[in-house]
This record gives structure tokens, C-alpha cells and sequence, in this order.
């Protein structure tokens, strides 16, 4: 894999210097978890819409299980991510377990329910105000409507690998971990023991969710790079000071791209927002402009003024709308410079916008 200078982003995912054909890796789903957040938890989903029957991968608990609940809480097993779905209150009939003889029946206490989404390589998460859009088309795989808007799933690709699991209990859901340590939480010794537990490549041994969680080719490819240990160098061969450098470079690294994203994440939330203000104020002066046009007797060379005011007004509306994201993707875009200030970006859409609104 060929290596960046900086963090190519793409619509598919926040990712750092992942490609756009690797699964996201450990900041990039945080960076998922702060997005979303901001805008699910504590809200209430009312419905699910499938639009692709193979997305689910669960049969029992039915996915209508989980239609009235309230994000409780997110969290991220390996490179999933997990909605804690809050049950409210108690049914008005006990729940008993299956198989259990009628007469000798007692309820048992309400399991908590998760929506556990695996984006795989090109799943999306789009984000809409709107309740009730309909599914995107053919790379639409589910819509969850909440009550303040609507998250659609999506996957752009030919082969659909994005997943849904609906689990009840935490044991269920515990069961899905495939037992990787956290590199960001696990200190040296622990991390010594996990990379001498076998004699493996450095990069399998990285990238192996069984060893260390949410590392995957992009990420470890960083890693040794600023270790500068070779990939292929076995684990057993490893000296103490090797495992020692490797271990700082997996802790920088992975902080380093998860404080870089959030800046980039926040500049692009500014900027769709002032996009909208835009196309707001420009659609304004063009109702205002139409409204002139009607009740002025304007003599010919005024009306051939207006008329080019008019057109310039409407180009200004279809140039904006066409680059605004009126879905927004939850991941940055458009962004080649990790470096970029947001208060300088801010600023200047401020002063286009004061023009715009002048003119």
C-alpha cells in the first residue's frame, strides 16, 4: 500500500489515511460515535425500514423490537458500532421464557436490546433532518427514523457486505467481540504478552482483531512506519525495546488521527450550515426580485434589469443547491489539508455570505 503525506477523506467514512476501499478502523468509528451522538442519543426511533432484506442479519429479536425505543447510549465493539436501545416502561405482560412449562411460567426481567451496524468497506451513514425520506435508491440497505430526523444506511457498491445485527442481552452482544485489547487502554506489559502470544508478522499480529481491537492495513501500515520496524519482522524476534517503540508509535498514531478528525469533522458541519444560509438568503432575494417584477411597471430597459438580476439570482440558488449535501454524510469530505483552521474557513463564509446578502 502506497502511503499518503496526509489524510485522504471520503464520503464513505471518516477516515485518516485509510483508502476508500479498506474497512474504517478504530478513529474513525470514534469519530462515527461523537457524529452521532450528537444526533440520536436520547431520541426516540420510531421506525425501521429495511430496503434490502440480506443487510439483516437477525431473525429473532424481529426488528420491530426496537421501534419505540430511545438511544440510550453508543458504544464501538471492534469496528462495529452499537446503539444501546433504552426499553422505557415495563410491558403490561410479563415476558417468559421460551420452552418453560405454563404452570410452572415466571417472568423473566426485560433484556436490553442493540443495533449493532458493521459498515464493512463501503457502507455510509447519511444523515437527514427530514422523517420519512425514502431509501436512496439502489445503495440504499435501512432507514432509521428518529424523531428528529432520519439515519439511512447506504452502501455504494456492487457487493453489499455492510451488516445489521439485532441482539438482545448483553451476553448476546458480549459474544460478538472477537477479544482484541485497546490499545489506547492496555499498558505495555499487557501489550507485550498479546504481541509474544504467537510468532506472527507485526502487521497479522496488528491487524489481528483477535490480538488488538480496531486495527486495520491503513492504521497498522502508519504505525510501523513511525516505529520503523518492518511489517514482516516476526513477533518472537522482537526486543523489548522494539515491542516498547511499537507500543508508543500504536498510542500516538491512534490519538494523533483521532484528535486530527474532529477539527476536519467540525469545519465541514460549519460549512454546510452556512451553504444553507446561503441558498436561504439567495432564495429570499429571489422572491423579492419576482415580487417586483409583478407590481412595478417597470419601463423596458428596468424590466431587461431585472431580468439579468433575476438570472444571475437563479444561478446563484442552482449553483448552491447543487453543492450542498442536503443528506449529510456523517464523515468528513472535501478536505486535503489536515492543517486547515475553521475559524479562518468560518470567517471568510462569514464575509461571502455578508457580500452575497449586500448584493
Amino acid at each position: 500500500m502506497t502511503r499518503t503525506s496526509g489524510p485522504r477523506l471520503h464520503l464513505a467514512w471518516a477516515g485518516g489515511p485509510c483508502h476508500n476501499q479498506l474497512v474504517p478502523e478504530l478513529p474513525d468509528i470514534e469519530l462515527y460515535l461523537s457524529c452521532l451522538r450528537k444526533r440520536v442519543v436520547a431520541h426516540k426511533l420510531n421506525r425501521v425500514r429495511i430496503s434490502s432484506p440480506f443487510v439483516l442479519r437477525t431473525f429473532e429479536p424481529p426488528v420491530e423490537a426496537v421501534e419505540g425505543l430511545t438511544v440510550g447510549a453508543l458504544r464501538r465493539i471492534g469496528k462495529r458500532i452499537v446503539f444501546e436501545m433504552r426499553q422505557g416502561e415495563a410491558p403490561a405482560e410479563p415476558l417468559f421464557a421460551r420452552g418453560a412449562n405454563p404452570a410452572r411460567r415466571e417472568p423473566r426481567p426485560r433484556e436490553l436490546l442493540f443495533i449493532v451496524v458493521h459498515l464493512m468497506i463501503a457502507g455510509r451513514f447519511r444523515w437527514t433532518e427530514k422523517i420519512g425520506v425514502k431509501s436512496a435508491g439502489k445503495i440504499g440497505l435501512a432507514n432509521f427514523e428518529f424523531d428528529n430526523g432520519t439515519l439511512m444506511l447506504v452502501e455504494p457498491s456492487q457487493k453489499k457486505r455492510a451488516s445489521i445485527h439485532i441482539v438482545a442481552g448483553t451476553l448476546d452482544l458480549n459474544s460478538m467481540d472477537p477479544g482484541g485489547v485497546n490499545v489506547l487502554e492496555t499498558d505495555l506489559a499487557t501489550f507485550t504478552r498479546r504481541i509474544r502470544a504467537g510468532n506472527h508478522t507485526i502487521k497479522r499480529t496488528l491487524t489481528d482483531p483477535r490480538v488488538f481491537d480496531g486495527i486495520g492495513n491503513a492504521y497498522s501500515d502508519e504505525i510501523l512506519h513511525a516505529a520503523k520496524l518492518s511489517p514482516v519482522k516476526l513477533t518472537q524476534k522482537l526486543s523489548n525495546e522494539e515491542i516498547a517503540q511499537l507500543y508508543a508509535a500504536s498510542r500516538e498514531t491512534l490519538s494523533m488521527w483521532i484528535e486530527r478528525l474532529g477539527p476536519i469533522q467540525m469545519h465541514r458541519e460549519m460549512n454546510n450550515r452556512l451553504r444553507r444560509e446561503k441558498i436561504r438568503v439567495a432564495a429570499e432575494l429571489l422572491a423579492e426580485m419576482s415580487h417586483q417584477k409583478r407590481d412595478v411597471a417597470a419601463p423596458s430597459v428596468q424590466r431587461r434589469q431585472l431580468d439579468a438580476r433575476h438570472r444571475e439570482t437563479v444561478e446563484k440558488v442552482v449553483s448552491e443547491a447543487a453543492g450542498l449535501h442536503l443528506a449529510i454524510e456523517i464523515a468528513p469530505c472535501g478536505c486535503e489539508d489536515p492543517n486547515i483552521d475553521a475559524h479562518d474557513a468560518l470567517a471568510a463564509d462569514r464575509a461571502k455570505l455578508a457580500a452575497l446578502d449586500r448584493s
